[in-house]
């Protein structure tokens, strides 16, 4: 779990935890260098590498849709320090 004040990937800064399910916690972030206050999914996978793989694979369909309905990404991947 991040702690609020955690920079995160070297570029978000954790605000608090926003919610938590089996698969992934999500945190309101603020940009680092832009202050742009986002929303962060990190993934929680008892298989890393499976669990990255569809993570890419959902933030790359998601990135394609444009809807109002469904959250735009703006970046995806693994963070190195944490994995």
């Amino acid at each position: 779990m991040l702690q609020p004040g955690q920079i995160f990937a070297g570029r978000y800064c954790i605000r608090r935890q926003s919610a938590s399910s089996a698969m992934a916690d999500v945190y309101e972030v603020r940009h680092v260098l832009t202050e742009h206050a986002l929303t962060l999914k990190v993934l929680r996978s008892p298989n890393p590498g499976a669990g990255a793989r569809n993570f890419a694979l959902e933030a790359r369909i998601d990135a394609r849709l444009n809807s109002p309905h469904i959250v735009h990404v703006q970046d995806a991947g693994v963070d190195e320090a944490s994995g």
